[in-house]
């Protein structure tokens, strides 16, 4: 018991030292921020739902400790309650209808748990928005004036030859409009992947409180799509609820990027240049950003059309002698 004790402490003082250490603002330090949920997630996942909720207080305290009770509140909110929320539903289990075998469970399904880190990614963001403006005019001066103040001299100093402080106001402009979507895109990203890395890192240890799932078989809920399409419409309107949409629009985005991914590594099994067509998207989707859109829509096709269902019942059956 004190060694469990021990663990969770330690889990929820790196993740908040990680956190901490991100919001010193120093360019070297923001790569920090998409490991802060690491340290819960692994606690999570071996040890159960009890142990990150008590690492997340435990980083909540040393946060606001080092920084202050707004940045210990941020941390809770931001990752402490949503890790545990999502450790919760991670280790959620059930014993098939007619199954007789007590040891044969059915687990949360991975899809619906990208699902839920969408809703919050959106939520979170939706929070964060009024502490900047009750209206769009003053949320968007606000954010202007800060992102000015903090990126005008370092953009002018990148900027190319050419690239006059006009151009450099417009690009600040333009970025304090993305950065709702931004925003939930990166934090969505942060804990899809370090759910995933703590996963693994479980399992190797021997030490996971699940099976790995199969994660070729991933699929949203039916109201996903809804909630897409809402999120869309919703950034049409006018004024502050508009702001809050993008950001839910830029979550679901990222979802079907996800969703589209997975397509792409099961229809690749079917081709002989499975490993060129891999590398070749990952290097797409890191360089050139459209290359996103165009998996996402791969990832809102497939529920529409079984991309892979089709695709694998075609597949040509397995030459004698091979595995």
């Amino acid at each position: 018991m004190a060694n469990l004790t021990f663990i969770r402490i330690l889990a929820g003082a790196a993740s908040g030292l990680l956190f901490a250490s991100a919001t010193t603002g120093a360019l070297f330090a923001l790569p920090l921020f998409y490991l802060t949920p690491l340290p819960l997630f692994v606690v999570g996942l071996g040890w159960g739902t009890a142990s990150v909720a008590i690492a997340g207080v435990a980083g909540s305290l040393l946060a606001a400790l080092l920084l202050g009770g707004l940045v210990g509140l941020g941390y809770l909110v931001t990752f402490a309650i949503p890790a545990t929320i999502l450790t919760y539903l991670a280790l959620l289990c059930r014993q098939p209808p007619g199954t007789a075998d007590e040891n044969q469970l059915e687990w949360y399904p991975p899809g619906k748990l990208v699902a839920w880190i969408t809703v919050m990614a959106g939520a979170l963001t939706a929070l964060a928005i009024p502490l900047l403006g009750l209206d769009a005019q003053t949320y968007y001066g606000n954010l202007q004036e800060i992102m000015e103040n903090t990126l005008l001299k370092d953009l002018e100093s990148a900027a190319p030859e050419g690239f006059d402080k006009q151009q450099i106001t417009e690009l600040i402009a333009f970025l304090a409009r993305a950065l709702p979507a931004l925003s939930a895109a990166i934090w969505m990203l942060a804990m899809v992947f370090n759910m995933w890395a703590a996963g693994r890192v479980s399992g190797y240890a021997g030490h996971s409180l699940r099976p790995w799932p199969d994660i070729s078989q991933m699929s949203y809920p039916r109201e996903f799509a809804i909630g897409f399409v809402a999120s869309l419409i919703g950034s049409l309107l006018p004024g502050i609820l508009s702001i809050m949409a993008v950001g839910f629009a830029g979550a679901f985005v990222v979802a079907y990027v996800l969703l589209g991914l997975v397509v792409i590594h099961v229809l690749s099994k079917l081709s002989p240049l499975r490993p060129f067509i891999l590398i070749s998207v990952y290097i797409g989707l890191i360089f050139f950003g459209w290359i996103a859109l165009i998996i996402a829509t791969i990832g809102m096709a497939d529920p529409i059309f079984n991309l892979r269902e089709r695709f694998s019942a075609n597949r040509p059956p397995p030459a004698p002698g091979a595995e």
